[in-house]
């Protein structure tokens, strides 16, 4: 990350940085530690965080709204204390580098991080009406398991499922110039390529929805940049950032 800045610091005048995962907490001094393989009887030592707490609250009033579609029951909202080591790690390199968290009422700073979440992301685009006649399985077909193994053009057809409901988001005069719909285009292609095994079928993985979550996370951090995205949580517990704007 370091090297990437340096590279291109004389060639851009602001830094956002979208990672998918937990980045900032609340202090709970009585929580133990995340167990990632539980035994019966044991708690995982996860909590939900109040940003959290709060999208499961915005998602159950509109559980009337949308039921039978399938868009609230995808969205599997996640506790997220505490951060990871992993991460821990990588938010002491990024403060190094000058990046503070974005929260709710602050300023733009040159260096920002955002946490984004795919799945809102995806839901969020859903209740919002942005997916056409498209059905939340369909849109989320890209993190299926089975089949484990799929055909060029049905993994490409999956993959803009999932991309394709972003680009009407980005109408700004800001990024007019932006190939949005090109990018997501490329990229579905790029990730079939990468996925792609000796026996010219798509593989479903890691290696295929990786990278699909990773253009999530580009184009949620376009639509923050230009002010074309909503929040969770008022700052004290985590702050989520998604795409497209709720009335409120």
């Amino acid at each position: 990350m370091s090297s990437i800045i340096k590279e291109n610091e004389g060639r851009f005048s602001r830094f956002l940085l979208a990672l998918d995962t937990p980045e900032e907490v609340a202090n709970r001094p009585a929580q133990s530690a995340r167990i990632k393989a539980t035994k019966k009887g044991q708690k995982p030592g996860a909590e939900r965080r109040q940003c959290e707490r709060e999208l499961e609250a915005y998602k159950k009033l509109l559980q009337m709204r949308f039921a039978g579609t399938g868009w609230n029951a995808s969205l599997k909202v996640q506790s997220g204390s505490p951060v990871s080591p992993r991460m821990r790690c990588l938010l002491g390199q990024a403060d190094v580098d000058g990046f503070s968290f974005w929260r709710r009422g602050c300023p733009a700073h040159d260096r920002q991080l955002i946490e984004i979440f795919p799945s809102e992301a995806i839901w969020s685009l859903g209740v919002q009406g942005q997916c056409g006649s498209r059905t939340s399985s369909e849109v989320r077909a890209y993190k299926m398991a089975k089949p484990k193994r799929v055909t060029q053009p049905e993994a490409k057809d999956q993959a803009m499922a999932a991309l394709s409901a972003f680009v009407s988001l980005f109408d700004s005069p800001l990024i007019s110039g932006l190939p949005v719909a090109r990018w997501a285009e490329q990229i579905a292609d790029y990730t079939c390529g990468v996925a792609l095994d000796d026996s010219s079928t798509v593989g479903k993985g890691k290696g295929f929805d990786d990278l699909i979550e990773s253009c999530i996370a580009l184009l949620t951090g376009i639509a923050f940049l230009v002010g074309n995205f909503h929040a969770w949580g008022d700052g004290s517990d985590g702050t989520v950032a998604g795409l497209g704007r709720f009335s409120e």
